[in-house]
């Protein structure tokens, strides 16, 4: 890696380091466009999930 680089998990889960969950971003600035793009669906699809969750249970 390039100094400045960041890794990004894919799965959010900073101990599986395997190739296909990792992402390099050339600098913390892309890494948090990515998260301002990304985080918003993450969260609504978590909520939803727990909806139906509460729903089927």
């Amino acid at each position: 890696m390039c100094p400045g680089e960041i890794v990004h998990h894919k799965n959010r889960n900073k101990l599986d380091n395997s190739p296909g969950n990792l992402q390099v971003f050339p600098n913390q600035t892309e890494h948090d466009k990515y998260h301002k793009q990304t985080d918003l669906w993450f969260k609504l699809s978590r909520k939803s999930f727990r909806r139906i969750r509460r729903i089927r249970w």
